[in-house]
């Protein structure tokens, strides 16, 4: 990745402009750190802690998940205990007591809504619920040995909303972005 001086004035501006209403985004060839390339939609512009809600509420309807392991339900220690750390989790969130949140979140400054700017690297991130994901060139994603409580926290978290929920780091990873009629490139964004 290139050295980022500094967003553009107008960048930053162009996404304090936008409708604060839900919006649909398009970020075409998109490249993440194990080297996949994708076309993603997402949708801007909506309240995370509703997402978190909707999370929470659905918590109640859970009452198992599949992993390759097998099956788990309610009345299995190793779900029950999954569901709950994840709940507790989820309302810690919505609280504002999630000290890793918390954190990670006074690292950035607010452009708009779903929009911020990291502090320390002066990139862009763009968060949102995702919509659609096209890859277009597979990644190299190492392979995870995990536990069978995390196994089955990922399994539980996998029907909840908030697992939609993405973070974009905008740099020289992409090709374009798609916001109602316009499009951006890295070169609008940046300084470089």
């Amino acid at each position: 990745m290139s050295i980022v001086n500094i967003p553009k004035q107008e960048a930053i501006q162009f996404f304090k402009d936008k409708r604060p209403s839900a919006s649909f985004v398009s970020i075409l060839g998109y490249r993440n750190t194990q080297g996949e390339v994708s076309n993603v939609e997402i949708i801007t512009n909506i309240n995370y802690e509703r997402i978190l809600e909707e999370s929470i509420q659905k918590m109640l309807s859970i009452v198992g998940a599949e992993t390759d392991e097998g099956i788990y339900k309610q009345g299995d220690q190793e779900f029950d205990e999954a569901w709950s750390e994840i709940r507790e989790s989820l309302m810690k969130s919505l609280a504002g007591e999630n000290e890793r949140g918390q954190k990670l979140a006074e690292a950035f400054t607010p452009i708009s809504k779903n929009v911020r700017l990291h502090d320390e690297s002066q990139t862009i991130h763009l968060s949102g619920k995702k919509f659609k994901k096209t890859i277009l060139r597979e990644g190299t994603y190492k392979e995870v040995k995990s536990k069978t409580k995390t196994k089955i926290k990922n399994a539980i978290k996998e029907q909840l909303p908030v697992s939609e929920w993405r973070n974009y780091k905008l740099g020289d990873n992409f090709d374009s972005i798609n916001i109602e009629t316009e499009t951006l490139t890295n070169n609008d964004l940046y300084k470089t």
